[in-house]
């Protein structure tokens, strides 16, 4: 109830504000940067009527980061749950939702593992091969069908135009070193985006298997081929790293992963009619040691999509297609396959100059659970110039994994009859943007049925796959963002600070959960940027988490830049600077103080 009067409150609020403010002109309207991801379709941020984090390319170069997960850990309202930094494995949910209930895309294209969503983050590029990354917070299963339930990640490559090298090169705590180089050049109308890196480290405990080495390959191309422009990318990423209490409190544990991506996409136009066909094949191999024995595990995904988006008197429309065969062959889950396909219909609505309503459904048909219908509706106001306020429900949908299905060993045991997972989300919040200034407030409640988990009744038991009856999430996110925050210190070029707080209910018999009941319950999120002198950069980040099981930690991270030359960079970065002792995921603990020492080099050749 007391939520319900918060939301009803904070609509009442943008009521009353917008009779003051509605009759300011619009001409100076803060559209900020683009997003592609919430509609499939190039959207100003203020028309986007959900919560959206950018991360851009300059972000990515001052941050205290090394992978993407690294990354995602800052993001308000992303719970991030990595079992060693650097990129080796993680599992990330948004606002209360499980992994599983993240969509991870790359350039659109789904990377749901449909063995265990352990492996979602097995993206086949480096953290320098990307341009941005667009964090929707919300259900879009009306857009990307199943999966999308708590929210989408959508990581976009870099397509440089102009011919350049690139190299860096880190050393640092614990044997580490990575290497990472780019080459960008043209053949004839055809540009090319060549990389490769490489991540090593011997681990940083020595008495158990804690070591990594991990190898990146990645191409991508694009030019005009009989006036059409053509998109193709291959990727390629090798995961080899001991999972010591990874999955269960035992210390040797081995896992090697890899994930082969290739695709190709056109950008055709009929009439009015901006199409998109695009074929990808997504290859997955897992091999897991343990006192139990070895599992072998390949996964094959095959994507054919058409999306479709036009202008008409009235608003915006677009339409999607898709077919999609995913298979498994497993020396333990077994052999398996299923077909999916889907539509979606979605239309943006001009009411008025300020005012647009967007309604939209996607129904999809699965061998294994037969139709499924997710209707959505959207509303987006420009109160005044830089106030944007936003509202939507949505339902959403996810199945089952391989691994939750047909996963059986002492500990952990699945189950072949689960049901897929639903959910009803609620969102209203307000957007604010300026030069200078950004902030936002959300209010969002998610009810969730038939939600699933592994559950024990006590420590002695083993764990069993299940679906939980009814759950509801319900929170609140903030954030503000100041540049130049105070002209008197202009050392301090930036201030950022959000808070993400949810309650979650759920019904589990009485029992322990391994995943759903132990979310982030306070998450708050702070940055410092400091400008020392005209070459000298500096980024403090720092994270509070508490979760629902009572667990907290603090960690502080730091990165210290030198641009000695316009070519040349030098860097000092420490990650967990305080050496804090915490664990974000099952019994394995996370590093403590990991400082290394960078240098970059860029050559541009025009």
């Amino acid at each position: 109830m007391a939520f319900r009067t918060l939301l009803i409150s904070l609509l009442l609020t943008v009521v009353s504000y917008s009779s003051v403010l509605a009759e300011q002109p619009l001409s100076e309207l803060e559209l900020g940067p683009v997003v592609v991801t919430a509609n499939r379709t190039p959207q100003h941020l203020s028309d986007v009527a959900q919560s959206v984090t950018i991360i851009d390319r300059a972000d990515i170069d001052a941050a205290p980061a090394d992978s993407l997960a690294d990354l995602l850990e800052y993001v308000s309202g992303v719970d991030v749950r990595q079992r060693s930094i650097h990129g080796v494995q993680s599992d990330v949910s948004i606002r209360g939702g499980s992994y599983e209930q993240t969509l991870v895309l790359l350039n659109g294209i789904s990377m749901a593992n449909s063995q265990v969503g352990h492996h979602n983050m097995d993206i086949p590029v480096s953290l320098n091969d990307i341009e941005r990354i667009e964090v929707i917070k919300g259900p879009s299963a009306r857009v990307y069908g199943a999966n999308a339930m708590a929210g989408v990640i959508n990581i976009i490559t870099r397509k440089e135009q102009a011919p350049s090298v690139s190299a860096q090169i880190k050393a640092g705590d614990f044997d580490y070193l990575a290497s990472d180089f780019q080459a960008h050049f043209t053949t004839g109308q055809w540009h090319n985006d060549l990389s490769v890196s490489e991540k090593y480290s011997s681990g940083f405990d020595n008495n158990e298997p804690t070591g990594f080495n991990i190898k990146t390959a990645n191409y991508q191309g694009n030019g005009q081929i009989n006036n059409t422009e053509i998109e193709t990318g291959i990727a390629y990423t090798d995961k080899d790293f001991g999972a010591s209490r990874f999955y269960f409190n035992a210390p040797y544990q081995h896992e090697h992963t890899k994930s082969s991506l290739a695709y190709v996409a056109a950008n055709l136009q009929s009439g009015a009619i901006n199409w998109r066909p695009q074929t990808s094949w997504l290859h997955h191999e897992d091999i897991y040691t343990s006192a139990y024995g070895t599992n072998d595990t390949d996964t094959d995904k095959y994507v054919f999509q058409l999306t479709g988006d036009t202008s008409t008197q009235w608003g915006d429309l677009s339409i999607g297609l898709s077919t999609e065969r995913e298979e498994i062959n497993s020396s333990n889950l077994g052999d398996h396959h299923r077909n999916s396909s889907n539509i979606s219909l979605n239309y943006a609505l001009a009411i008025t100059e300020t005012l647009t309503i967007s309604p939209g459904v996607s129904a999809a048909y699965y061998s294994d659970w037969g139709w499924e219908y997710w209707p959505g509706v959207e509303a987006n106001y420009r109160i005044n110039n830089n106030v944007q306020w936003f509202a939507s429900a949505a339902q959403s949908f996810r199945i089952p994994t391989y691994l939750e299905m047909y996963y059986n060993t002492p500990s952990n045991i699945g189950d072949p009859n689960l049901d897929p997972e639903e959910a009803w989300t609620y969102e209203t919040g307000l957007r604010w943007q300026k030069k200078r200034l950004s902030a936002n407030l959300s209010l969002f409640q998610r009810d969730g049925s038939d939600l699933i988990d592994w559950a024990r009744a006590s420590s002695s038991d083993a764990w069993h796959v299940r679906n939980i009856t009814d759950t509801t999430t319900r929170g609140i996110e903030i954030g503000v963002d100041v540049k130049q925050p105070l002209p008197a210190l202009p050392i301090i070029g930036r201030i950022s600070l959000s808070y993400t707080y949810l309650d979650h209910k759920a019904d589990s018999a009485g029992l322990e959960s391994k995943y759903s009941l132990n979310n982030l319950r306070h998450q708050l999120h702070g940055a410092l940027y400091f400008d020392w002198a005209p070459r000298i950069s500096h980024v403090v980040k720092a994270r509070h988490e508490e979760r629902m099981m009572g667990d907290s930690s603090f960690v502080l991270d730091s990165k210290l830049s030198y641009q000695a030359t316009d070519k040349i960079e030098l860097s000092v970065e420490a990650s967990n600077l305080l050496d804090e002792d915490y664990i974000e995921s099952g019994d394995a603990p996370m590093p403590g103080r990991w400082i290394m020492i960078g240098l970059s080099f860029q050559h541009d050749f025009i």
